[in-house]
């Protein structure tokens, strides 16, 4: 069995719906993880998430779906961030924090660059995936480069350009969207030799860069419900069949068609959660092929907020002092 670590950006995912809210682990960072457990990885995560009502959420929801939690730091100083997300015409939606009761408005607080070396004492893995360009995600990359493992990196954030010239260095693969490419592409280096380097455009496709010679891959044509989390979705597809031994160009078609299957589901592990790896291969299949789909069939299982909790995040209010 292929292991992946993931590092990054880890939040509370609450998707509103019409069947209600859901709360899952979320963030680029939770959702590869996820993604990867449900098509057969063995999935670890470390990031730095609060020591409060929405981090242990987090760790109930990865833990449920098989993604290990031992490098997740849940710190006491530390508040986890909190998404509304929600979509209209297939169109996500994103809020920072609860509307309602305020809570989750937080940024991302990396792990300190010491642990590190305890995460790497646990062993290499066969893929480390990060998104965040901090020196605790540097150090593991680049130990993992050094041993000839697969390393993907997501630029998404406006770090400084020698925090992303690190890490793109020590990354394999570098995938990015083209809207964080206009607001962040001066600040990368030019691709590398021997690195590989997808610039995605959601549902007009993505571009495959090695060593100058380009490459467009078209994405298949869905009626999108919502298109959050399908760049994860696609990450995660393309990483395990690269694993399994396709070449670059096939696996980001058929990461195309998984991408594209994950937008008929609200909810950016909607898919997961509604039907099985085997269905999902099915289906995937079909779209790759050209064939239409219908919206999925979703799972209608969803959260109610409790006496004494948030009607809208669901999670439990802070007690009054008598």
């Amino acid at each position: 069995m292929s292991r992946v670590l993931c590092g990054g950006y880890v939040v509370l995912d609450v998707v509103h719906g019409p069947w209600g809210l859901r709360r899952a682990a979320g963030g680029t960072a939770a959702n590869i993880a996820a993604n990867l457990c449900f098509l057969g990885w063995e999935s670890e995560i470390a990031a730095r998430i609060g020591d409060d009502p929405a981090g242990k959420a987090v760790v109930a929801d990865l833990r449920t779906v098989g993604v290990a939690v031992d490098a997740l730091w849940l710190d006491a100083e530390t508040v986890t961030p909190l998404i509304e997300h929600s979509s209209r015409d297939g169109v996500p939606r994103y809020r920072y924090g609860c509307s309602e009761c305020r809570r989750g408005a937080a940024v991302h607080r990396p792990l300190p660059e010491k642990a590190a070396f305890d995460v790497l004492n646990a062993g290499l893995r066969d893929v480390f995936v990060f998104d965040r360009p901090c020196r605790f995600n540097a150090v593991v990359a680049e130990a993992h480069r050094a041993a000839g493992r697969h390393v993907v990196y997501e630029p998404a954030t406006k770090a400084s350009s020698g925090a992303h010239r690190r890490a793109c260095a020590a990354a394999t693969i570098v995938k990015i969207s083209r809207p964080d490419s206009e607001t962040i592409g001066d600040r990368l280096p030019p691709t590398a030799e021997g690195e590989v380097r997808i610039i995605t455009d959601g549902a007009a496709g993505a571009t495959l860069e090695l060593n100058g010679d380009c490459r467009r891959v078209p994405s298949p044509r869905v009626a999108a419900v919502d298109a959050g989390g399908a760049g994860d979705w696609l990450t995660a597809a393309f990483v395990h069949r690269l694993a399994s031994g396709s070449e670059l160009a096939d696996a980001l078609d058929w990461a195309q068609a998984v991408a594209a299957m994950s937008t008929l589901y609200p909810g950016a592990r909607g898919m997961s959660s509604s039907i099985s790896r085997t269905s999902m291969y099915q289906r995937a299949g079909r779209v790759r092929r050209g064939m239409s789909m219908r919206t999925g069939d979703m799972a209608t299982t969803s959260s109610r907020a409790r006496r004494g909790s948030c009607p809208r995040c669901g999670l439990a209010l802070p007690r009054l002092a008598s």
